[in-house]
């Protein structure tokens, strides 16, 4: 029997940078979207993949990450800064990912469609 959730996209941002990418990351991703500033309106959750996100002040980056981390979703980062020791340090964190807009906005967008077919994929098999 096939499902049809509708998984869930969880930002977590700083401020207002990117703002009007998530509602268009949701809509091609088929997911529902909640955006927030409080990691701590973020609920467990095994259908959703949360981005913690901020451009500019990306040292806020792995605290936020922390937060979330062991909530059931993966967690990414996005920031403005393309910088590998920023990246690997956000992996120490336990960020799957790190993402730095604009330029990796597509790849984004990829991995995203990939951990939401695995979330559908996983519901279909226990449906």
């Amino acid at each position: 029997m096939a499902t049809d959730l509708q998984p869930r996209l969880v930002v977590v941002t700083t401020g207002e940078s990117f703002a009007a990418l998530w509602p268009s990351l949701a809509i091609e991703c088929d997911a529902a979207l909640t955006v927030t500033a409080d990691p701590g309106d973020v609920a467990p959750r095994s259908d959703a993949v949360a981005l913690v996100v901020s451009a500019g002040d990306e040292e806020h980056l792995g605290p936020l990450v922390r937060q979330l981390v062991g909530s059931g979703m993966d967690v990414a980062a996005v920031g403005a800064r393309a910088d590998h020791r920023l990246a690997g340090a956000l992996a120490r964190a336990g960020a799957a990912e790190y993402f730095a807009l604009p330029l990796d906005r597509d790849v984004l967008a990829s991995w995203l469609r990939e951990r939401f077919d695995a979330i559908r994929a996983l519901a279909t098999r226990a449906a």
